[in-house]
């Protein structure tokens, strides 16, 4: 081997590890990425499981609302009832 064709197997060589070296950057970079993504959507799973919790919660109320207002009504109705049959 001449002189010329090591320097060029080395500059190939510097070259190639060069690569090597974006390479596992690159790969470095991707499952960080990933990482943060996983990082996210946990995030964001536990903001869906509060809203649909709160959701559920105040489903909740209304449905208890609607059935106290049932019964306010109802009373009202049956007191409307008791005042016309004693104002008879």
């Amino acid at each position: 081997m001449t002189l010329i064709e090591i320097g060029s197997l080395a500059g190939a060589v510097l070259t190639l590890v060069t690569l090597i070296r974006r390479l596992v950057r690159l790969i470095t970079a991707i499952h960080d990425l990933i990482t943060r993504i996983d990082s996210i959507q946990e995030t964001l799973d536990r903001q869906l499981e509060a809203r649909q919790e709160l959701a559920q919660e105040v489903g909740v109320h209304s449905y208890q609302i609607k059935v106290h207002q049932e019964a306010i009504q109802k009373f009202q109705e049956r007191l409307k009832e008791m005042e016309v049959v004693t104002c008879s």
